[in-house]
C-alpha cells in the first residue's frame, strides 16, 4: 500500500504485530514511528486500537521534536501514517505523547488518572488473612471473571508497561480456590514505586487488606518507604489503603502542554462505532429502553456517520424503509471523541453552544452517551513533581510550547 504526500513517502514493514514506519525523503530515512496492538474498554467493551511507539529509536519523530524543535517530521509521518492506519481499517489511535505535539495531529484527551498511595510503615499494620500463591494455568477463567467484575475499577489503558502472568499472585481460600488476584512486580526504579502494580481485583476487604500487607512485605524487603497504586478512589482496594492512613487521588487529564498526555484520534467515526455496537446496546437493554427504532447521525467539522438503532439492536448504517425517526447530533471531533469514550456525557455537552442536536433525541442519547469515567495510568510527576518523565526540551522545543496555548 503505497502512501505518499507531495514531498515525502511512508516505507511500512512489520516486526511481529508492530508497524514500522519510516518517512522517505527520497531514498534518505528522515524519521520513524511505530504502532502496536492495543486493546482500550469503552464502558465494559473492548475496542482494539493501534497504539503509537517507537519512543526509543533515535531517529522517532517525538525525539527530533524535543531534541531539535522540528515539527515538520512529526506533522508529515503523523498525516500519511494516519491515512495507511485508516485504509488499513484500524478505526482509532492511543498514545502516551506530549500534549503540545499530539493535539497538533488532532489527538484529544479522553482519560482521569487515579493514584492510591500508603507508607510503607501504615501498610504493615495490615494483616495477612489468607494464603497466597503463584498464578497457576487452572486460575485463568476464576482470573477472567474476576478482571470482567473490576473493569469499572481498573485503568482501561497502562501506558507505563504490562506485567506479564508469571507476575501474579494469587490469594486462595481453604479449598484452594482463587479469591483475587494481582499483577505486581518489584522493580529498581522509583517511577511509580519500587512495587509496581498494574491490576488488582479480588472477593472481599479481607482479601484487599491481605493483599495491602502482601505489597507492604514486599516494600520493605526493597527499601521502599512508600506504595504508590494507578488505582481510583472509588477501588476497594483504595478504600483499604484509606483506612490504614492512605491516600486516593483523582485527576483530569493535564492542561501542561509541556507534559504527556493519555490521548485518542478517531480515524474513521463508522468503524469506531460499529466496535461500539455491543456497548450501546447494553446500555440500551439496561436503562429498558428497547423500543426506540431510528437513526442517529454524527456530524463532525471532517466526517459523518450513522446508527442505526432497532430497538435492542444497534448497527452502523444509513436511512432504510421502517425507520421510525432520524436526528442529527453535530459537535467538534473532539467533543465527540470526548463522548463516546465517555470521559464525558451527552448530559455534559448537551447546552454547549458548539453541540446541536434534536431535542426528539435527547433522552435516547442521554441513555447511550454516560459518563464511564474512563482511567489511564497517568505520568508518575502528575502525582509526584520531584519525579520528571522525560528528559529537557531543547530551546527551540521550549520556544513553541511557550507559544503554544492551552487545550
Amino acid at each position: 500500500m503505497r502512501v505518499e504526500n507531495s514531498k515525502y513517502q511512508l516505507n511500512v514493514s512489520t516486526q511481529g504485530e508492530t508497524l514500522l514506519m519510516a518517512l522517505m525523503d527520497g531514498e534518505q530515512q528522515v524519521s520513524s514511528i511505530e504502532f502496536s496492538p492495543q486493546t482500550v474498554y469503552v464502558g465494559g467493551t473492548s475496542v482494539s486500537a493501534a497504539r503509537v511507539g517507537g519512543m526509543l529509536r533515535p531517529d522517532n519523530c517525538e525525539n527530533q521534536f524535543f531534541e531539535k524543535g522540528i515539527t515538520e517530521y512529526f506533522d508529515n509521518l503523523m498525516a500519511l501514517a494516519e491515512k495507511y492506519l485508516a485504509r488499513a481499517d484500524i478505526p482509532y489511535v492511543v498514545v502516551h505523547g506530549n500534549l503540545f505535539l499530539y493535539s497538533r495531529a488532532g489527538f484529544v484527551p479522553c482519560f482521569y488518572h487515579s493514584m492510591a498511595t500508603i507508607p510503607t510503615d501504615h501498610a504493615l499494620k495490615a494483616k495477612k488473612h489468607f494464603a497466597v500463591r503463584k498464578f497457576a494455568e487452572s486460575d485463568r477463567e476464576a482470573m477472567q471473571s474476576y478482571h470482567k467484575r473490576f473493569l469499572r475499577y481498573l485503568p482501561r489503558l497502562l501506558s507505563y508497561q504490562d506485567i506479564r502472568d508469571e507476575n501474579i499472585i494469587v490469594i486462595e481460600g481453604e479449598g484452594g480456590e482463587m479469591l483475587g488476584y494481582a499483577r505486581v512486580k518489584t522493580q529498581t526504579s522509583d517511577w511509580w514505586g519500587k512495587v509496581y502494580v498494574t491490576e488488582l481485583a479480588g472477593s472481599s476487604p479481607a482479601v484487599m487488606e491481605t493483599y495491602l500487607r502482601v505489597f507492604a512485605d514486599m516494600a520493605q524487603e526493597v527499601g521502599a518507604e512508600a506504595l504508590y497504586f494507578p488505582f481510583s478512589p472509588l477501588h476497594p482496594f483504595s478504600r483499604v489503603c484509606m483506612q490504614f492512613g492512605g491516600r486516593a487521588t483523582a485527576i483530569g487529564p493535564t492542561r501542561d502542554v509541556a507534559k504527556d498526555e493519555e490521548m485518542v484520534k478517531i480515524l474513521d467515526l463508522s468503524g469506531f462505532l460499529s466496535c461500539l455496537a455491543p456497548e450501546l446496546e447494553n446500555r440500551l437493554q439496561k436503562a429498558g429502553t428497547t423500543r426506540w427504532r431510528g437513526n442517529i447521525y454524527f456530524r463532525t467539522d471532517r466526517d459523518l456517520a450513522a446508527l442505526e438503532i432497532d430497538g435492542p439492536d444497534v448497527s452502523v448504517g444509513g436511512m432504510r424503509s421502517g425507520t421510525t425517526m432520524a436526528c442529527m447530533l453535530a459537535m467538534p471531533e473532539d467533543l465527540l471523541t470526548q463522548l463516546l469514550f465517555g470521559f464525558r456525557s451527552f448530559e455534559d455537552l448537551e447546552d454547549e453552544p458548539s453541540v446541536s442536536y434534536s431535542m426528539r433525541s435527547r433522552e435516547i442519547l442521554r441513555v447511550l452517551f454516560p459518563a464511564t469515567l474512563p482511567g489511564s495510568q497517568g505520568d508518575f510527576d502528575l502525582f509526584v513533581e520531584q519525579f520528571s518523565s522525560r528528559g529537557t526540551f531543547c530551546p527551540e522545543a521550549l520556544a513553541k510550547i511557550s507559544e503554544a496555548q492551552l487545550i
